[in-house]
């Protein structure tokens, strides 16, 4: 667990992202803790995927009875509700919040190309760095201090964008993980496939079905999950267009101080 750190941070925030740039919509999601606990969430949480011979969990896979959960898994809803249920437990016991954003694709253009290409961002981005200002906006409140280390999965596009837009906001750079070498990517993938699903059912059109057990567990971690709306995204570019125009440039306080509060769905 400590290899990935390169600085003594106290608290390890680790988020993963559902949904694609192309997608209807992008979900950031992810749980914050101690560096201590995170390592014991990594030994119960390998030890309780061994029970079912699986070295790695991956939401969708699960969801689909694809790969490892191709065998064995389908029809079983025994075996399935009591690997996720004690899962889900492991999160629950080991994890101190619950932060998320979404932003539907069809809306962000509401941000200017201009304003994009200035604060560093793109969908993905945002909802992570609007994430990440939820995280420091709570430690301030619980008077947790810093350093904080902030871990993502590698490979969502948008890495060098977020590395560029963290540092110009005087945040430790994020570091990118594998999944399958970083637990709590595994848990964060939870999070975010289970706010991405119903929100993109409901975009598409689909019936809203029965609440999700999953989402019915994980809504019991304090923090609540957060949607750009269009009147978000417009404010948040008038104000970017604005410091644009005073300052003439995206300086450290930018994404910071004048994101707007998110609205809560």
């Amino acid at each position: 667990m400590g290899k990935f750190i390169k600085q003594p941070a106290e608290l390890i925030a680790a988020f993963d992202a559902s949904g694609k740039e192309n997608s209807e919509v992008i979900v950031v999601a992810g749980f914050i803790s101690s560096h201590t606990d995170w390592s014991s969430f990594n030994t119960q949480w390998l030890e309780r995927l061994k029970q079912d011979e699986l070295e790695y969990f991956h939401m969708v896979d699960f969801a689909n009875f694809r790969r490892h959960f191709a065998t064995g898994w389908r029809g079983n809803e025994e075996r399935r509700r009591r690997l996720f249920g004690d899962l889900l437990d492991i999160i629950r016991s080991h994890v101190y919040r619950q932060f998320a954003s979404a932003i539907e694709m069809n809306t962000f253009d509401r941000l200017s190309s201009e304003n994009k290409k200035e604060f560093s961002l793109n969908a993905y981005v945002l909802a992570a760095r609007t994430c990440a200002a939820d995280v420091r906006r709570w430690q301030e409140e619980e008077k947790f201090q810093p350093p904080t280390a902030y871990a993502f999965e590698d490979g969502d596009e948008g890495k060098g964008l977020m590395t560029e837009r963290f540092l110009k906001d005087g945040l430790a750079a994020p570091v990118f993980k594998g999944k399958k070498d970083y637990t709590p990517l595994q848990a964060a993938d939870i999070l975010a496939y289970e706010l991405h699903k119903p929100h993109r059912d409901l975009l598409a059109g689909k019936p809203r079905g029965p609440f999700r057990f999953g989402l019915d567990q994980l809504s019991h971690i304090p923090g609540v999950p957060g949607y750009y709306s269009p009147a978000n995204l417009q404010e948040l570019n008038e104000k970017f267009t604005g410091l644009r125009d005073v300052r003439g440039s995206a300086d450290k306080s930018a994404v910071e101080s004048e994101n707007p509060v998110k609205a809560q769905d």
